[in-house]
């Protein structure tokens, strides 16, 4: 565990200098979440669901499209050990591959999850019972 989690400091500290991956990350959904809530929020409207906003299908939709980004970016975060030459001194090392990988993926993990919960919840209230809200109300709000 503890070389994972050094593996996976070293890796925010490669992201912190090289920020445009995480801008990508989290402009796109600023973006892309609005201009489709109200376009989703229209359709459901039409086909019979009259309280309906569309972050019910917008937000949840876009956390699975930029999920699908972390085993590339996972992947591209090994595969730059490569280029800089030092992906065989890691094999070298005493660290598990295991640990390895868990190392590489932690971060893009942290970065997907976290912005999910990071954010209060405006639109699903305490006492709304519909199905976004109760599974998805930290990343509901969103929008």
């Amino acid at each position: 565990m503890r070389t994972a989690l050094a593996v996976a400091r070293v890796q925010f500290r490669i992201l912190r200098h090289d920020p445009w991956f995480l801008l990508i990350m989290f402009g796109m959904p600023v973006v892309v979440i609005p201009v489709f809530h109200r376009v989703v929020g229209l359709w459901l409207e039409d086909a019979g669901y009259p309280g309906a906003d569309g972050s019910e299908i917008v937000v949840p939709g876009q956390m699975v499209l930029f999920g699908f980004f972390l085993g590339g970016s996972a992947g591209f975060s090994i595969f730059r050990e490569h280029g800089w030459r030092t992906w065989d001194r890691l094999r070298a090392s005493a660290a598990a591959p295991a640990a390895l990988l868990a190392g590489f993926a932690l971060p893009w993990i942290i970065i997907h999850v976290l912005p999910s919960y990071s954010w209060p919840p405006r639109r699903c209230a305490p006492h709304n019972s519909s199905m976004a809200c109760r599974t998805l109300a930290p990343c509901c709000s969103a929008v």
